[in-house]
């Protein structure tokens, strides 16, 4: 008799050990706390710096040490038209990642979701209070997905003036998330050298106005001076 398909993917997983891994492009496609890595959703080994060992910084999920001029990790470079009529690079490109380029902050996401939206916005608080305490506002990008895109007017629309962040739109040509290995609600510290300072794995506003928070707001300002 002839095996049915159950069958079959019955032997497939124990052949494979009991676990066959989902496809993805982002963690939106996995389930549970599991994110995308290489296309396969798998548990994350890291979610900050403090789940590595010493020298090592928590990059795409995965502990890693540091590599290049870096003593962290070099982190991907772009340059890219700022979209926010509100921000103040609105129309120039902005460069991240490259030595040189402009050190700040990273927010993977996408315009249409609402969580997103949120996390945006309490960034941009945070943002204010930095500028306050400081005495200048750190540089920072909604980095959205090439998977929607979006014109300066839905950015105005949807934020309105407040909203200080700069908003670059990834494409093909870009690969800024597939460069980064990013998933929806993580966020980034880059220094002037190109290189990450911190990495935070999907971010959630409880998180944000939390612990977390006090440590995106200690590497975000540790490069405020650069």
């Amino acid at each position: 008799m002839r095996a049915g398909p159950h069958l079959f993917a019955f032997a497939l997983v124990a052949a494979l050990g009991g676990c066959v891994k989902q496809t993805c492009t982002t963690a939106d496609d996995c389930a549970g706390d599991d994110v995308c890595l290489d296309g396969l959703c798998s548990a994350p080994e890291c979610a900050t710096a403090d789940d590595c060992a010493d020298g090592e910084q928590c990059f795409n999920h995965v502990c890693t040490a540091g590599d290049g001029t870096c003593e962290t990790v070099d982190a991907p470079g772009f340059c890219a038209e700022d979209l926010n009529p509100a921000s103040d690079t609105y129309g120039h490109e902005v460069c991240v990642g490259d030595a040189g380029g402009t050190p700040g902050l990273l927010f993977f996401g996408t315009i249409t979701c609402g969580t997103c939206q949120a996390l945006a916005r309490g960034l941009e608080a945070h943002r204010d209070t930095l500028a306050k305490t400081a005495g200048a506002a750190p540089f920072g990008a909604f980095v959205q997905t090439s998977a929607y895109v979006s014109s300066p007017s839905e950015v105005e629309a949807v934020f309105g003036s407040g909203m200080g962040l700069a908003f670059v739109q990834d494409d093909a040509s870009l690969g800024i998330w597939e460069s980064w290995g990013a998933s929806q609600y993580d966020a980034a510290v880059v220094d002037a050298d190109g290189c990450l300072v911190a990495y935070f794995s999907h971010l959630t506003t409880t998180e944000l106005d939390g612990e977390v928070g006090d440590r995106v707001d200690e590497a975000w300002a540790s490069v405020i001076a650069e």
